[in-house]
């Protein structure tokens, strides 16, 4: 079982924001967050997906970073208690 599967199970969210909160759980930027890179993702969708992990708590917050890329952070006390 991987570190946010539990949260899963007591959490509702979408098969979308599951892939996207797998996706930033470890990356090379460090845990919890990362570039999003718009050539991996549909940027139309992903927009909905992220307002919707803010309104959960899951992200905290996404910033502009150049013209090109945002940088999410997520929230790592999502993710405190699967860890164990």
């Amino acid at each position: 079982m991987g570190a946010c599967d539990k949260m899963f199970e007591s959490t509702s969210v979408t098969e979308l924001e599951k892939a996207f909160i797998k996706y930033f759980e470890y990356t090379e930027y460090g845990e919890y967050g990362g570039y999003l890179f718009p050539q991996e993702w549909d940027m139309k969708v992903t927009r909905g997906v992220i307002s919707s992990l803010i309104k959960k708590n899951i992200v905290l917050a996404c910033a502009d970073v150049g013209e090109k890329y945002n940088y999410i952070y997520m929230n790592p006390e999502v993710y405190k208690n699967e860890e164990k």
